[in-house]
């Protein structure tokens, strides 16, 4: 009897096992249903930024550095290229604050143009960090 024991004692843990893997295969399967992969997720950033800049209202122009930094994420969106690009899209926002920040206080028009770019390259810059953590 003792045998007879061991082989149901061995069953129950492999359905056990199966039970927990099963479990575990069902919360992957919900967390992938969701994802997009990277590169298509990535695709239109330089197309975003056109837009944000166009939206700017001419308070500023499309920096080539950025578009050079945009392009590399888009086509190869390893971490360090991700991070770049969000940091040249910052820092334009940043520049663009600093020359135009103090006008916009006394100019209600170019106050909401410069909102308008900030909000636009802010989501922009959030949708690149977004990714920073894959690849």
């Amino acid at each position: 009897m003792g045998k007879l024991e061991e082989i149901a004692k061995s069953c129950q843990d492999l359905e056990n096992e199966f039970q927990t893997l099963s479990k575990k295969a069902d919360e992957f399967e919900q967390t992938l249903k969701g994802y997009v992969p990277i590169e298509f997720e990535v695709d239109g950033i330089i197309k975003d930024y056109k837009d944000s800049v166009q939206h700017s209202d001419g308070l500023t122009s499309m920096k080539p550095s950025v578009v050079k930094l945009l392009d590399t994420a888009s086509v190869k969106p390893t971490k360090a290229a991700l991070e770049a690009a969000a940091k040249a899209v910052e820092e334009h926002v940043k520049e663009v604050t600093k020359a135009r920040g103090d006008a916009a206080k006394k100019d209600a028009k170019l106050k909401a143009s410069l909102d308008k770019f900030t909000t636009k390259m802010k989501s922009l810059e959030a949708r690149i960090r977004k990714h920073d953590t894959v690849g």
